[in-house]
């Protein structure tokens, strides 16, 4: 399953409410009206459950590596369940906050409002 992993603490994040597409675990991902989303809680499938578009901290595998990487546009690559600097067929999710290395966790700011 599509996984995020959220590390900041609560206060720093903002959630919205959405019916699950499918059974999703914490930590799973969602696109919601365009938007990367992670599940906050356990949701079952067609219930309405709470999902997390705004973080200042999360991780998740990298597709790339990119040393300079910091401050560019993150996307959310579905198929391959992993966050890159590649727009095409991919879903802006955020910003880098360092350098990235292909296979493995990659820092980033979930915020879908991000524009850079």
């Amino acid at each position: 399953m599509d996984e995020i992993k959220i590390l900041s603490g609560t206060e720093r994040l903002e959630t919205l409410e959405a019916t699950a597409t499918a059974d999703r675990e914490v930590g799973d991902v969602q696109i919601i009206n365009g938007l990367v989303c992670v599940a906050y809680e356990t949701i079952a499938n067609g219930e309405v459950g709470r999902f997390i578009h705004q973080s200042e901290l999360a991780v998740a595998p990298s597709g790339v590596t990119d040393a300079d990487a910091a401050g560019k546009a993150a996307y959310w690559d579905a198929s391959d369940s992993q966050v890159t600097t590649t727009s095409t067929d991919n879903t802006k999710c955020g910003m880098f906050l360092g350098p990235i290395t292909s296979g493995e966790e990659a820092d980033f700011r979930l915020d879908n409002s991000i524009n850079l």
